[in-house]
């Protein structure tokens, strides 16, 4: 049985309907507004400033602050930061129901509860000084949270040092001796992200989404200046329905809070590929091929499905990037599909497959945009003419709650897979809520992905 496991950090979710050419229009769940992305997630720049009123803010200078939440009544971190004269800001994923967040001073074990209110939340800590040393207090009390006192560590720790001089403390480096890296996070922060594909577009297909299932997390490094340089992912391909030889690319994208949108990056950050990417042959910007024919890169073929096909332990297939640059910016990674040639036996590379919400790259081809279902157009991405999408992101974390989930019988840890339908079946009949969350523009039945109707869904025998 395939273990789940992960360290630290973060998860979301789009969606799409589909139909196949010449049959009956299937009816779908409207969205209220054509705006709406069907995001399971929301993205949080929590930025932290101090106001010194002349102090020296020396002390605090390269100690971390961290960012959790409760899931599934567990606490889970999900940024990390470490303090700067200038302020720090932190890119915090969390899922779509989650309000509450706590900010966290591992080196006094303080804390302070906050709301996730606004897609940039700003948090001024008053500096001051006493006998002890210098502090950082939210207001100016006794029950303010302290960050860090000069001159004093945690009980056994050592005094405050940074050898290869990144600016964070050699207590919480984790490379210690290397200036271009200084700590990691995981994405998410628990389990795997889900990405599930409809692959007729711009044609409708059966809105079973499971024409193609992976699983996938990534670990990020970041330098001391809070900057990404590199990172490592796995991506587990849990079920093939397609029938299809359908591909699988990656491109780098910008997300913007404020926004809550994608944007493309400066051509070029994609730098060294490794493992299961190689270069992109169309030179669309940071771009990379993870398969031309994904079934023909596995170890051995599976569906993984109730109706067709072998069911078996599905492959991982892993792969390690890094930036030719340090990047501030809240970079993301954006899987798509490229929809298979039945002529070729390939994957047609200008046939990509987005999820909802995220650009296309410069080597789609954009004459099919607009056709068919498809109302791509105006800033709005892979949607049909009912506002819905073909691929989406279900982030990790909502399946953490799991107590009405029909799949917790294969609960591995504390994780619960994400269970797609059956064959033929329609997400929102397995998932009876997705439609009330769809009308609602997500403002309703917002962990509809916890409640499924167990004769719906498949599970294959290795996850029972």
């Amino acid at each position: 049985m395939r273990k789940f496991w992960m360290p630290t950090l973060l998860m979301a979710l789009f969606l799409g309907s589909c139909q196949r050419e010449g049959t009956e229009t299937i009816p779908v769940p409207v969205a209220e507004k054509g705006n709406f992305d069907f995001k399971t997630e929301r993205s949080i720049a929590v930025d932290i400033q101090f106001e010194t009123h002349g102090l020296n803010l020396q002390p605090m200078l390269g100690t971390p602050v961290d960012v959790e939440i409760l899931v599934d009544g567990r606490r889970l971190q999900v940024g990390r930061a470490f303090v700067k004269a200038q302020g720090v800001t932190l890119d915090v994923r969390v899922p779509s129901f989650t309000k509450h967040a706590w900010l966290i001073s591992p080196l006094t074990k303080a804390e302070l509860a906050f709301e996730l209110d606004h897609a940039k939340k700003s948090i001024s800590f008053e500096i001051y000084q006493s006998a002890m040393g210098i502090h950082a207090r939210k207001q100016v009390s006794e029950e303010g949270m302290y960050l860090h006192m000069a001159g004093m560590r945690p009980e056994g720790g050592s005094n405050s040092r940074d050898f290869d001089r990144d600016g964070v403390d050699d207590d919480f480096d984790e490379f210690p001796q290397d200036p271009a890296r200084a700590f990691t996070m995981m994405e998410p922060a628990w389990g795997y992200n889900t990405y599930a594909f409809e692959d007729l577009w711009p044609s409708q297909g059966d809105y079973d989404f499971n024409d193609l299932v992976l699983d996938h997390r990534i670990r990020w490094v970041f330098n001391g200046k809070q900057e990404r340089v590199e990172a490592a992912g796995e991506l587990v391909v849990r079920a093939q329905g397609a029938g299809l030889p359908n591909g699988l690319a990656m491109q780098l994208l910008e997300f913007t809070p404020e926004t809550q949108s994608y944007q493309s990056l400066p051509a070029g950050l994609l730098g060294n590929l490794g493992g299961h990417l190689s270069q992109d042959p169309s030179g669309a910007a940071n771009t990379a091929i993870v398969s031309n024919h994904l079934s023909a890169s596995l170890k051995s073929y599976y569906t993984n499905l109730n109706d067709v096909g072998p069911n078996r332990i599905p492959d991982t297939l892993r792969y390690q990037f890094s930036l030719t640059q340090p990047s501030a910016a809240f970079v993301r990674t954006d899987f798509f599909l490229l929809k298979g040639d039945a002529a070729t036996g390939q994957a047609d590379r200008s046939m990509e497959i987005h999820v909802c919400g995220r650009p296309a790259t410069s080597a789609a081809n954009t004459e099919y945009f607009g056709t068919y279902a498809d109302k791509t157009g105006n800033g709005s991405w892979y949607k049909d003419h009912n506002s819905m999408p073909w691929a989406m992101e279900i982030f990790a974390a909502p399946l953490l709650l799991g107590p009405n989930n029909a799949v917790t019988g294969h609960n591995v840890g504390t994780w619960t897979p994400f269970a797609y339908p059956k064959s033929k079946v329609r997400i929102d009949i397995a998932y009876p809520g997705f439609g009330t969350w769809a009308r609602s523009n997500g403002r309703s039945a917002d962990t509809w992905m916890t409640q499924s109707l167990s004769d719906k869904i498949w599970i294959p025998d290795w996850q029972r």
